[in-house]
């Protein structure tokens, strides 16, 4: 699956818009299952979509997926992803109304993500083993931290990466760096999502989670849509598009 390769100027038309659409986290709100799960991750991927994690580094190297550096939000135990080594990770309980779930290990579901984004500022050897782990497989690698997209590109060119924006101020940098800008989707807007196109670079939103949402960032056609709940985004813009394909 691709994930913002495609040039802008293909999808300029409201005739040849289809973006990706990505689970945010498995789409786990929409699936009914615990974010960041075995489970989760292969719901999505039934239903044809990949989808999006995040990767810490345990105490022991081994890329952890999970949102939070402290466990306590989504699991039954406290503590730190990074204070833990793996084994242990792996017999932690995700807190979940549904099927019960387990802290997983990126290889464990490699298989089934698209992006994975790196938590952890200034992580060379997290990025690396990413890397090592994703070898093989079509995705992406994103984060909100510069330095870790320029050691991708040192330890594997080839790995596409994309640069998560929290503020308008990220474009500059996405620029610079010739990097593809997945940004809140709030933040789209004709002048931001211009100055990307014209340098040639794809554009993402995330977390868009509502049909008034998805109206709103529609007219900016990002090529990229993450979402808690990729099965409504699908429907919606199957409805709207010419044809009612998907």
């Amino acid at each position: 699956m691709a994930t913002g390769n495609a040039s802008p100027s293909r999808r300029a038309g409201k005739d040849t818009w289809r973006p990706v659409i990505i689970a945010h986290r498995g789409g786990a709100a929409g699936f009914g299952l615990a974010e960041n799960s075995r489970e989760a991750f292969a719901a999505a991927s039934a239903a044809g979509f990949g989808s999006e994690c995040d990767a810490w580094a345990s105490a022991d190297g081994e890329p952890v997926v999970m949102h939070d550096q402290e466990l306590a939000r989504t699991t039954l135990v406290t503590g730190r992803v990074t204070d833990m080594i793996s084994s242990a990770l792996l017999q932690v309980h995700l807190r979940s109304a549904g099927t019960p779930a387990m802290v997983p290990l990126l290889r464990d579901v490699a298989c089934d993500v698209t992006l994975v984004e790196i938590k952890q500022n200034n992580a060379r050897d997290l990025v690396g083993r990413v890397i090592q782990v994703m070898e093989g497989r079509e995705w992406r690698l994103q984060s909100f931290d510069r330095a870790n997209l320029v050691y991708a590109r040192e330890l594997a060119p080839s790995v596409p990466v994309a640069l998560l924006m929290s503020d308008l101020a990220g474009a500059t940098a996405a620029i610079a760096g010739g990097w593809p800008a997945y940004m809140d989707h709030g933040l789209l807007d004709e002048a931001v999502v211009a100055r990307l196109r014209n340098g040639g670079l794809a554009v993402g939103a995330w977390t868009v989670n509502s049909e008034q949402a998805l109206r709103r960032i529609a007219p900016f056609r990002p090529d990229v849509i993450i979402s808690d709940v990729p099965q409504l985004i699908r429907d919606w813009l199957a409805d709207e598009l010419p044809g009612g394909r998907w």
